[in-house]
């Protein structure tokens, strides 16, 4: 488990790469800001983050709270997003834009961010948009005063790679120029495809996943029925 996101790693702090958040200032050579964009399971976030406090590695969490897979405001979901910050890791919101009709999506963000901060008892310094538009992608200043990952500051300034769909689409950075000249980068990474092998094909990984969200779902009936006489 984890075993390729543990080469991954290893590869990075070989070349003497410093692990920063997004509010911290960066010098010029070798800072690292590595995001997590929480898409599927808070599960795979959690062992992700303590695989990485093991390793002296930081790195900043962002969940939704528009998700249709998991819940947010779930009691143990909050618990564990709270060990993840505990454990010396940043947290922040990951806002879905579509979510909203067009005018209400600062007001949607407005509520959202209140309602995170409420949660977690933490003023939110950074924003990840969910699946942005161009919009959002070419938007370079802050929003509601909060700053996000897609400014240029973070983006076209450094270098930017994501495995978005299990997939490093941008090149792999770590064959990239930038990471053989130890400039500075940021680096999406989705928890989701690193629990197997990375090169796993992303129907399998799929399937695994919803192989354990079937198997939560039945946990979680059978709690909330605990006084009858179902079986599953």
């Amino acid at each position: 488990m984890l075993n390729d996101y543990k080469k991954f790693l290893s590869t990075i702090k070989k070349k003497k790469y410093k692990f920063k958040f997004f509010h911290q200032k960066l010098s010029t050579k070798s800072n690292i800001l590595l995001r997590h964009d929480v898409d599927f399971d808070v599960d795979f976030a959690l062992k992700m983050a303590e695989f990485e406090k093991k390793n002296n590695v930081k790195s900043t969490y962002f969940f939704l709270l528009t998700s249709s897979i998991y819940n947010i405001l779930d009691k143990d979901i909050i618990n564990k997003i709270i060990f993840i910050k505990q454990l010396g890791h940043e947290i922040g919101l990951h806002f879905d834009p579509s979510v909203y009709y067009k005018k209400k999506v600062l007001n949607g963000l407005k509520v959202e961010l209140k309602i995170f901060e409420k949660l977690f008892k933490k003023k939110v310094k950074i924003i990840s948009f969910h699946r942005p538009n161009k919009k959002f992608l070419k938007m370079n200043k802050k929003i509601l005063g909060t700053a996000h990952t897609y400014q240029k500051l973070f983006t076209t300034k450094i270098g930017y790679f994501a495995d978005s769909r299990n997939l490093f689409r941008y090149g792999d950075p770590l064959k990239s120029t930038d990471f053989n000249n130890n400039l500075n980068l940021q680096i999406l990474i989705h928890p989701i495809w690193w629990q197997k092998k990375f090169k796993l094909h992303t129907n399998i990984k799929i399937k695994e996943f919803i192989k354990k969200k079937n198997q939560d779902l039945k946990k979680n009936l059978l709690k909330n029925l605990s006084n009858s006489n179902l079986s599953f």
